[in-house]
């Protein structure tokens, strides 16, 4: 800056508002003459070096990391007058406290390894793995003899008996005679049979169905894995962005709210009119009431981070890391679509369905084939006890008679080649194999259908990913020249060589850039967790998953 042009400034400032010399010229001088000696420091400052240079970085603002969330309350000791302001900064620090209060710090890295231990869902998913594995098991078990216990009831115990024969009256006897027995016995009969069924066409069908589902559930579960773990990035990005937004509207609110107290003191003095004071009203409302929703959103977003993780859905998590720029894709498109076509688990489930049924139909169609086993079979039979005999003539008892104790020993045993074969069902087995290949049939277009889906979520989150990454470099610049614009505005108002509307508009300007860049960083961030989630891959620093572990198997 040269000497003339400093000269010209100072005349500029030396000459600004003396318009408002209207009734308190004693007032007004000794306004002027502050505002001369305090503008004369800004431009000797700036003058000596201190000058906003295309080159220097706004203050409080990095590339693409804010201040983490400030929980300090707006100063309301000034606003005891204005009861309509007092309202709504009362609103917004009663949420600035009960954030305070209720949040509890997290990082994004321990939430995605809380999801894996607390998430309801994926425990669910768990469940129904081990169900899977002990039924293919149970098909497995089919391979082995089975051995049977099989004594003659009872095994051991007392039986009792009643026999009673006899003759009625004819030509040739004129009586009629009887004999009743009853016996009271003991008895012990061990069994056991054997029987393995070495020779069956229809059973690895089945045990390989059984494989499959188990295998299904697995790609499942690891897919519910990868949705999940998206769903706390991205809830997680959303609570950063809104605690990014406060960061920037934090210090705009204060030095609004200073200026509108400076404002309406000039005002009742009578040294601004009601339309500047009303410019800088509205726009003192619409930022604190934005504060306001952006602390609303937050708590939004923290409830619903809560239950993605799978906690209870009345916890209040606050970002300890700063909304940053997350990373960069690697890959190109075709080489992502390439990665998620060979890599995605819901697609391997899908072909597992398909292979399940293909064996279902195996199984059934086979059930008409003979099953040859090895059978063996051996038992002993021991009984003792006594019985007694009464006769009978003509119905009237003539005596009866205690036969001794008796004991029978009997052993047998068998052994030899058995079959079975089911040669005629009504059809059922056949329709049934039909009925399983038609639903392989279905899965098999839902495998192509699969695939088309991964190749459009693919597309969709690399085209998030480009234009986020554009936005991102465009918005950033776009805040760091807004954020000069602003404070040089407002030290240009202090000092009054700028007026109101110049510095409402820079305001609004900064606090639309402010929104662009940091909408612009959520969606950099979330596209590049999509392309991680739909590529079936995971950056080696968001969370320790074994990929060899028991549920999580490719």
């Amino acid at each position: 800056m040269d000497a003339s042009n400093f000269f010209t400034l100072f005349l500029i400032i030396c000459l600004s508002r003396t318009s408002i010399l209207v009734y308190n010229s004693r007032l007004c001088l000794l306004l002027i003459l502050y505002k001369v000696i305090f503008a004369f420091l800004v431009v000797f400052s700036l003058y000596s070096g201190k000058s906003y240079s295309r080159e220097r970085e706004p203050s409080g603002l990095a590339s693409a990391s804010t201040d983490q969330l400030p929980l300090v309350q707006l100063d309301t000791s000034k606003l005891s007058a204005l009861p309509k302001l007092l309202s709504l900064v009362d609103d917004l620090n009663l949420r600035i406290r009960r954030y305070e209060q209720l949040s509890k710090p997290i990082t994004l890295k321990s939430s995605l390894e809380l999801t894996l231990v607390s998430n309801p869902t994926l425990a669910s998913y768990r469940n129904l793995i081990l169900s899977e594995f002990y039924n293919f098991k149970a098909s497995q078990s089919s391979w082995f003899p089975s051995i049977i216990a099989s004594p003659t009831a009872p095994a051991f115990g007392q039986v009792f008996s009643s026999t009673k024969t006899g003759n009625s009256a004819d030509n040739i006897s004129p009586f009629s005679s009887s004999t009743s027995t009853i016996t009271e016995s003991y008895q012990f009969t061990p069994g056991i049979v054997i029987n393995w069924s070495f020779l069956d066409f229809s059973r690895q069908p089945f045990i390989d169905s059984r494989f499959q589902a188990f295998k299904q559930n697995q790609f499942l579960y690891a897919s519910a894995v990868r949705d999940q773990l998206l769903s706390v990035q991205t809830n997680y990005y959303q609570i950063q962005a809104s605690a990014a937004l406060i960061a920037y509207y934090k210090p705009l609110a204060e030095n609004l709210l200073d200026e509108y107290i400076l404002q309406l003191a000039q005002f009742d003095e009578g040294l601004i009119d009601v339309g500047s004071l009303s410019q800088q009203r509205s726009q003192l409302f619409q930022t604190i009431n934005q504060m306001i929703g952006f602390y609303d959103t937050l708590f939004s977003s923290s409830y619903t981070l809560a239950d993605s993780i799978g906690l209870s859905p009345d916890s209040i998590f606050r970002p300890t890391d700063k909304l940053l720029v997350s990373g960069k894709w690697p890959l190109s498109l075709e080489d992502t679509l390439v990665q998620a076509e060979t890599s995605r688990e819901d697609i391997f489930a899908a072909i597992a369905a398909v292979k399940e049924f293909d064996d279902l139909a195996k199984f059934y169609i086979r059930q008409y084939l003979p099953t040859f086993s090895l059978y063996a079979t051996a038992s002993i039979a021991n009984t003792w006890g006594s019985s007694t005999e009464s006769y009978f003539r003509n119905g009237q008892s003539i005596g009866s008679r205690r036969v001794p104790s008796t004991y029978d020993n009997t052993a047998s045993a068998a052994v030899g080649i058995n079959f079975s074969w089911s040669i005629f069902d009504g059809a059922n087995n056949y329709f049934t194999s039909k009925s399983n290949k038609e639903t392989a049939n279905s899965n098999r277009n839902k495998v192509l259908s699969q695939v088309n889906s991964v190749s459009a979520e693919v597309k969709s989150a690399y085209s998030l990913y480009v234009s986020s990454r554009s936005q991102l470099t465009a918005a950033s610049e776009s805040l760091k020249a807004a954020q000069i614009s602003q404070e040089v505005a407002l030290e240009r108002f202090r000092v009054g060589i700028s007026n109101i509307t110049t510095f409402i508009q820079t305001v609004q300007l900064y606090s639309t850039a402010a929104v662009d860049y940091t909408e612009a960083l959520q969606n950099y961030n979330i596209s590049l967790a999509q392309l991680y989630r739909y590529s079936a891959s995971f950056p080696l620093d968001v969370a320790n998953i074994d990929p060899n572990s028991f549920f999580y198997v490719q």
